[in-house]
């Protein structure tokens, strides 16, 4: 199964409704505006990948959903850092912004477990995936 069905499948998990890959987000860059959500390693792949969610347009995105869209890479590089309180803290301001914002609900509900469950000394940031 190719990265893009099964980025398709895992919509529900993040809130989203388009995901894309690394390879995809490059080639389109320029001609979208896209946040990255996580990377994430899926069943079945060795190499992990960034994902991002499609946004919209440039020039059709308003400044709220990018000021989120700031907010949200801050907290992302909080959660990296292991600083899951600091990273909670960021993703409670994303969510002041659009209190339906599914990446921040996720990621903030993770750091959450790692406060309580801290991930092994080895953990690189990786989101395995099931399916």
């Amino acid at each position: 199964m190719n990265l893009a069905a099964r980025l398709e499948g895992i919509n529900k998990q993040f809130g989203t409704l388009i995901l894309m890959g690394e390879n995809t987000y490059t080639q389109v860059k320029r001609d979208v505006v896209a946040r990255e959500v996580d990377v994430v390693r899926v069943a079945g792949k060795h190499n992990p990948t960034r994902i991002f969610e499609l946004v919209g347009l440039p020039g059709q995105v308003d400044t709220k959903a990018l000021e989120l869209i700031a907010i949200y890479e801050r907290g992302l590089e909080f959660y990296r850092a292991r600083a899951f309180q600091k990273a909670i803290e960021v993703f409670d301001r994303a969510l002041l912004l659009n209190p339906h914002d599914g990446p921040s609900h996720t990621l903030r509900s993770r750091c959450e477990k790692f406060l309580v469950s801290p991930p092994a000394e080895a953990w690189d940031g990786v989101t395995e995936l099931e399916k």
